[in-house]
């Protein structure tokens, strides 16, 4: 084959298979808590509206919860999908339940079906993340602060007396 006819096959099966993957699911986002029903909702990344239309989506079968080790089984409670649009006009898979969320922890595989092909998608969803606060440090109350110069009465507890170290009783 001659250089111009390799460039020509290489430039064309290029885009044949640029639309091969046309579809893709972006990250879940929860809506919901532990104790409530389930509230979530997956972007759906496509590049024309058409692909979406048409969309199919349930949770996999039992075959392919097995074939990526996952138990269907764990899912307690029955899931509802639906294609809609969020706030920001955009395509979302949401995900909703009837029942409440007793685990902390989902797990589930989801499929979507459309006109070019299949998507299988793996979730994990940690409903009550931990919250971490910053530290707080205990304060006296402003009643208890002195000032520098006050001698203490007999009925005041007396600051321990430490080398070399000046202490200022109470703490303010």
């Amino acid at each position: 084959m001659k250089g111009s006819t390799k460039l020509s096959v290489a430039i064309a099966l290029a885009l044949i298979g640029g639309n091969a993957f046309a579809l893709g699911l972006g990250a879940i986002q929860v809506k919901s808590k532990l104790n409530q029903p389930l509230d979530a909702e997956i972007q759906v990344l496509s590049e024309n509206a058409a692909d979406t239309a048409g969309l199919d989506i349930k949770l996999a079968t039992a075959e392919d919860f097995q074939r990526v080790g996952l138990d269907r089984g764990r899912i307690a409670i029955p899931l509802d999908f639906a294609v809609s649009t969020n706030s920001r006009g955009q395509s979302v898979i949401r995900f909703t339940s009837k029942d409440a969320v007793r685990e902390p922890l989902l797990d589930f595989l989801v499929e979507v079906n459309w006109a070019k092909g299949k998507l299988l998608r793996e979730y994990t969803v940690l409903m009550d993340p931990p919250v971490t606060a910053p530290t707080r440090t205990a304060a006296a109350p402003a009643s208890e602060c002195r000032a520098a110069g006050r001698p203490l009465t007999d009925s005041e507890p007396r600051p321990p007396r430490l080398a070399a170290t000046r202490i200022r009783w109470p703490p303010c």
